[in-house]
């Protein structure tokens, strides 16, 4: 076996042989086959994480529309706290309706609570509306729902907020 080698290693170094040691030229990058199934994984590869940013957008959108919609339901239930239990303002409704203008800005209201004549950013459109229900849960109690809708997407959410406003 050695002599076998030896004899190759002679034969290729023998000047004037006409066969020589070749280097092979390739030429350098990529072929188009190669190209195109990397394009594939990658694109593969991206669409979880397009889809991850998507749903990560609606909700911070849904989150904010939920917490806009406490704010406003909070304020209205803070107003109640200084109105007197026979103020007339407070008289019972038999469904939603909206709260007195002393109390709130006509709807649809911004997310600062003010009245909104234009709706065309995602941070108005809100309708505050209440029901008040006397006597309950008990004589000389009355139940406030404070329902604030806004539109998400297509779709009509809605925060209630209920409170006791006590005699």
């Amino acid at each position: 076996m050695n002599m076998i080698l030896d004899s190759i290693s002679l034969w290729r170094s023998r000047p004037g042989c006409g066969v020589q040691a070749r280097r092979l030229h390739h030429n350098s990058g990529f072929t188009l086959t190669e190209v195109l199934v990397a394009a594939a994984l990658l694109g593969i590869g991206l669409i979880p994480l397009a889809y991850i940013q998507s749903s990560g957008t609606r909700n911070g959108v849904a989150s904010n529309g939920l917490v806009v919609a406490s704010a406003l339901a909070i304020q209205l239930t803070d107003e109640i706290v200084n109105i007197p239990f026979i103020d007339t303002r407070l008289n019972a409704t038999t469904a939603y309706v909206a709260p007195d203008a002393t109390l709130s800005d006509a709807n649809p209201l911004a997310a600062n609570g003010t009245y909104s004549s234009a709706c065309g950013s995602s941070n108005c459109g809100y309708t505050r509306t209440w029901k008040i229900t006397a006597d309950t849960p008990s004589k000389f109690m009355k139940r406030i729902d404070v329902q604030v809708s806004w539109n998400e997407y297509g779709v009509t959410r809605t925060f209630t907020l209920s409170t006791i406003k006590a005699e």
